[in-house]
């Protein structure tokens, strides 16, 4: 199938609500099932490895969604500005990453 695939909006999809740790997220794989990625500006560590272990790969990007998607598509991992955060402990940066 050779061709390039052109990325375009089929459905809003309701997120759980904020609070509700771990369950949250295993509500939001649910929700995301029949998709192969998630491409998001950012995500914590534990949303990312529920997510993952459903079977949804995640992403970080902060360029066009439309860019983002495509390079997914294509195997490439989209842009992203800043370095992925590391977070090992409590974050108290400015939300550019860990301080």
């Amino acid at each position: 199938m050779g061709g390039r695939v052109t990325p375009r909006f089929l459905e809003r999809r309701p997120t759980p609500p904020a609070g509700g740790g771990a369950r949250r997220w295993a509500v939001l794989a649910g929700v995301l099932k029949d998709c192969r990625a998630l491409v998001c500006y950012q995500i914590g560590e534990s949303p990312r490895m529920v997510l993952r272990g459903s079977g949804i790969d995640v992403y970080e990007s902060d360029g066009l969604i439309n860019e983002a998607v495509t390079d997914v598509f294509a195997g490439r991992i989209p842009r992203r500005a800043l370095p992925p955060r590391d977070c090992t402990s409590s974050c108290s940066g400015s939300g550019t990453g860990c301080g």
